[in-house]
């Protein structure tokens, strides 16, 4: 090729990178301050050079209250139940029963335990009267649902939970007596809040009585 020829050339090569380079700086010029201020393209820059965000962790709300939680490793609800642990006996309680009504009281006593009707519930003032079978063997303690068989066995300084409306209370037992099948004057409250249990004595007969006498402390 002639000298002419490749001087030319080169000269057209240069001409076009010096108008490559002017057009870069032109368009930098004219935009650099848009792209300053544009704030959504930073993110993405920042983005590539940061640890991701830490996931969301969504926890389950519990089921239930740790009153019912409790009542359930009993095997009871928290409506209504009573749990003794020291001797276990453990019920639901049917409320509102008629304690002279024997064909009713017998029905409810089928369930387990019955709270005498007209006396105290838990968060009440006054007496909360509940009372349920005894019997004479373990051997009929299912038969008869005995739940207050082992009542006898309680000692004073023992303590009593009862389960009510989704709430525990707590008693701490302060008497023990054995008085007429024929004496109902413990189904009327003394004006003070008391738990009283009863059953029959001795066991597996109905010969007298056995009250088992609490007060609240929680």
């Amino acid at each position: 090729m002639p000298k002419h020829k490749k001087y030319f050339y080169k000269l057209m090569q240069l001409f076009g990178a010096s108008l490559t380079s002017f057009s870069v700086a032109a368009i930098m010029f004219a935009y650099g301050s848009d792209l300053k201020a544009d704030s959504s393209i930073v993110p993405l820059v920042n983005q590539a050079t940061h640890a991701p965000a830490p996931a969301v962790v969504v926890t389950k709300p519990q089921k239930g209250s740790e009153v019912a939680s409790e009542a359930l490793r009993y095997d009871i609800n928290s409506d209504f139940s009573i749990a003794i642990p020291s001797i276990k006996a453990y019920s639901n309680i049917v409320a509102g029963v008629d304690p002279f009504d024997q064909s009713g009281y017998s029905d409810a006593l089928k369930e387990g335990v019955a709270h005498a009707e007209g006396t105290a519930f838990p968060d009440q003032s006054g007496t909360v009267f509940l009372f349920a079978h005894s019997t004479d063997s373990p051997l009929n303690i299912a038969r008869y649902n005995a739940v207050f068989y082992a009542l006898k066995d309680l000692q004073v300084g023992e303590l009593v939970y009862l389960f009510y409306n989704h709430q525990k209370y707590i008693y701490l037992i302060r008497d023990k007596q054995i008085v007429s099948a024929k004496d109902t004057s413990w189904l009327n409250s003394d004006g003070t809040n008391r738990l009283i249990l009863q059953t029959c004595y001795p066991p597996g007969t109905t010969w007298k009585r056995l009250l088992i006498i609490a007060k609240p402390i929680s």
